[in-house]
């Protein structure tokens, strides 16, 4: 029979954030009796964790970049340090941010008090912001701001159409300056040219387009990106070759990137799901440390 997921690790997961009481945020979880406020050992248990993990394939193998640095990580001299249960652990980390995410991305209401509740567990440790460097403050920070207009336009049901277009080249900046001092100078290069295509910029004698809400229930935030696939695609493949460097292993193999709803999602809808995704990786993170 198909593995399920293990429903006790995706909980104890939403507990390191004062999520496994949020009966709104549980009952959009994959159950075995769907749209109830699930056990722990029912969280994710209508999930194939093998139909996950092909899924994550499928999404990755559709961006060529990302198969050639794939290509070139799996011949380097690195030995892996995923056992077994490492790897357990961080298909489930993988696992529940996208769970998390779709849920997120489907509601606005939600979203904002997902956000709130695990901003508010995260700032309430004592001495939480010690194990981080200043890159990592300063990115939390940014990922904050922009949530916070995520959920302030998502519930007016408006959206300027300048929407991410200083943010965004400046949030891939900051990761431009991380590479340069890690040494990774030909990746920094990637992130400043992903920095100068800002959106709503047109390419290749197409128009540029503002940003703007989706017209369903979502209100899902949408930023139009010249070239938009290949941005993506190379957007994606620069991130994870920068947090190569990263010690934990969920940061370190891309976890919040890798999310299916993440990798798979529309070009112009890529962004919005990765700052959900984002979020939700780096308060767990945060917690762990």
């Amino acid at each position: 029979p198909p593995p399920p997921a293990g429903g006790e690790l995706l909980f104890s997961l939403l507990g390191e954030l004062r999520l496994d009481s949020h009966e709104p945020l549980l009952r959009e979880l994959p159950s075995v009796a769907p749209g109830t406020t699930p056990c722990p050992a029912d969280v994710g248990a209508a999930v194939d964790l093998r139909a996950f993990v092909g899924a994550v394939g499928a999404s990755a193998a559709a961006n060529p970049l990302l198969c050639i640095l794939a290509e070139r990580l799996s011949s380097s001299a690195v030995p892996s340090e995923l056992d077994d249960e490492s790897a357990y652990q961080l298909v489930h980390h993988c696992l529940l941010l996208d769970l998390v995410t779709r849920a997120l991305a489907a509601d606005p209401e939600l979203a904002a008090a997902v956000y709130a509740r695990a901003r508010g567990t995260v700032h309430a440790t004592e001495g939480w912001w010690r194990p981080l460097g200043i890159f990592e403050l300063a990115k939390l920070k940014t990922v904050e701001m922009t949530l916070e207009r995520f959920v302030e336009h998502r519930r007016a049901g408006n959206l300027p159409a300048n929407f991410g277009h200083i943010g965004l080249p400046f949030n891939i900046l900051e990761a431009v300056m991380q590479d340069l001092k890690l040494g990774f100078f030909t990746n920094a290069a990637a992130g400043l040219a992903l920095s100068l295509a800002s959106p709503g910029m047109g390419s290749a004698g197409a128009p540029g387009r503002g940003a703007t809400l989706s017209g369903d229930r979502r209100r899902a935030v949408r930023m139009h990106m010249p070239l938009a696939r290949q941005w993506r695609d190379l957007y994606v493949s620069w991130n994870l070759a920068f947090t190569t460097a990263y010690p934990d292993l969920p940061t370190r193999y891309g976890a919040p990137l890798l999310a299916p709803c993440v990798l798979g999602a529309p070009p112009e809808e890529f962004m919005f799901h990765r700052v959900l995704a984002l979020h939700t990786h780096m308060c767990l993170e945060a917690e762990a440390r």
